[in-house]
């Protein structure tokens, strides 16, 4: 058997051996409150501007790209952005992380 985190609470748990999709939350009301906040997050950045109905109803995967994790100065800086990512000029902060919102 082996041992997971839920992504929500961070418990440990032992995930289920009957099939079925990888189990990513200990019970059900962690699955919840993960959608909950995933709704809440989009509703937010659609009233800013950030994202817009019809990026979500064609489906772009590229509508709002989330960074990769926490920005540091200095050299290291390069090792961890994708030299895929926009120059930081072009980078809207929300929600305390860094935003690429989709050219329109």
């Amino acid at each position: 058997m082996s041992v997971t985190k839920c992504l929500w609470c961070g418990r440990n748990f032992t995930p289920r051996t009957t099939g079925g999709h990888a189990q990513r939350f200990c019970r059900l009301p962690c699955r919840r409150a993960y959608d909950a906040a995933g709704r809440r997050f989009v509703a937010e950045a659609i009233a800013c501007g950030l994202l817009s109905l019809d990026q979500i109803r064609n489906g772009a995967p590229e509508a709002c790209t989330l960074l990769p994790g926490p920005f540091s100065s200095g050299a290291d800086h390069k090792k961890t952005v994708p030299a895929s990512v926009a120059p930081p000029a072009r980078l809207v902060e929300y929600g305390g992380r860094l935003w690429r919102p989709r050219p329109t």
